[in-house]
């Protein structure tokens, strides 16, 4: 759920803008915030430790997504911290005794609660996150809130029941009113991003030329295979003399065809895990 002023910028949803989409029960069954700390220090047993992605959240934060905990518990009544499956495994050697241990951030300490599943790295595709700091106070502020629609609600209907609450919630605060705003309700399934939109139409082109490369690439191999068939004409009439019917034929130069592409396609995949692997 986001919301956009005239000038195109998203106004900042606080703890009473969540309460106020937690009130529309007949719409959602509940809601959560985050947003990510700006340059944090994060200290364990008073070792500072490197650079850290930590968000701050509020206590359903987890619940709402859906993300279940492999290690502890990913709530908790006070402030606590959840930290992520590979900053668990890089920096505590997948150890279990790490519930309960106290990780310092900015000078606040919090007690590790558990371990959210493995993959899970938060709802932002621009920063995995590390840390998710639970604060039952949420004293922060976020671009968007992130809420779990009701059965048989659809977009539309959650938009519409949304937009009138949080204005009037706008016009109560105290203050001048910097509205209106306008409210929109979008799927999260695959994340917030502001990259994704500043860099929609170049990647569009670049996939564009990708498939167009890829196209050529299979013409050439397509010649090729039939510059070998008829190379091998003298090979296949010699098969034909032998029996061979015209199926067995077509059958054999088939599942060549399928070899040399199964090849293919699992030489590409090696070599982009491995140049994903080492660009993340």
């Amino acid at each position: 759920i986001q919301r956009t002023a005239a000038n195109g910028k998203p106004p900042l949803m606080d703890a009473a803008s969540l309460d106020v989409i937690r009130g529309l029960t007949p719409v959602y069954k509940d809601a959560a915030l985050a947003a990510a700390l700006p340059s944090p220090g994060v200290s364990i047993d008073n070792q500072p430790e490197p650079a850290r992605q930590v968000f701050v959240t509020t206590p359903t934060f987890f619940s709402t997504l859906g993300v279940t905990a492999q290690a502890g518990r990913l709530e908790a009544p006070d402030a606590a911290a959840v930290i992520s499956d590979r900053y668990w495994r890089t920096r505590f050697a997948g150890a279990r005794d790490v519930v309960g241990r106290a990780i310092v951030v900015n000078g606040e300490t919090y007690a590790i609660a558990g371990v959210a599943a493995p993959g899970f790295l938060g709802v932002s595709l621009d920063s995995a996150g590390d840390i998710w700091l639970l604060q039952p106070r949420f004293r922060t502020a976020s671009t968007f809130a992130i809420a779990r629609l009701r059965d048989g609600v659809s977009l539309e209907q959650a938009e519409a029941a949304t937009a009138g609450p949080l204005q009037s919630a706008d016009l109560a605060r105290p203050g001048p009113s910097q509205g209106p705003f306008q409210t929109t309700v979008r799927p999260a399934g695959q994340g917030t991003s502001n990259l994704r939109e500043r860099y929609r139409a170049p990647l569009v082109a670049l996939m564009g030329l990708v498939v167009l490369v890829l196209l050529v690439t299979c013409a050439n191999l397509a010649n090729l295979l039939v510059v070998r068939n008829v190379n091998r004409a003298h090979e296949l009439h010699v098969r034909t003399a032998l029996g061979a019917g015209r199926p067995r034929l077509l059958r054999q130069l088939l599942m060549e065809g399928v070899l040399l592409a199964a090849l293919g396609a699992g030489a590409a995949w090696l070599c982009a895990r491995q140049v994903v692997a080492g660009v993340l």
